[in-house]
């Protein structure tokens, strides 16, 4: 969501923002996401690593005085891990496993059954190339 939306989604219906003020908005904010990723990024190399991490982003709010939105970002780190991990549960449903489990065959079986259906596609995609236009 880009930061023009959540401003227009945060002001009460009767309430204007005009185009100018959000584009100030956006600036800042721009600017916050900067000097934020900046003192991570200081952090980071401090460490030793190569990767800013989510503790890194959380020591440098603290760095820069904010730690009042130390709460706020942990709890954001929080859904995005369970987000996370629902989405690697729903993925695992689609490997050849499940698949094979909701045919109700076995995973070799389900191999075999593919390669008849590659071998099928190669001689289908050999004999129009070698058929007479």
């Amino acid at each position: 969501m880009t930061v023009a939306k959540i401003v227009m989604d945060v002001l009460p219906d009767n309430f204007t923002c005009p185009r100018d003020t959000r584009d100030l908005l956006v600036a800042c904010a721009t600017e916050f996401v900067h000097l934020v990723a900046s003192e991570a990024n200081e952090g980071c190399e401090k460490a030793g690593r190569k990767t800013i991490t989510p503790e890194h982003l959380v020591e440098a709010l603290r760095n820069l005085g904010f730690p009042d939105y130390v709460p706020e970002v942990e709890g954001a780190w929080g859904e995005q891990q369970e987000a996370a991990k629902v989405k690697a549960e729903r993925q695992k449903g689609r490997g050849a496993s499940a698949i094979a489990e909701r045919a109700g065959i076995s995973e070799e079986e389900l191999a075999r059954q593919q390669e008849e259906l590659f071998q099928a596609a190669r001689a289908k995609l050999a004999s129009s190339t070698n058929s007479p236009k």
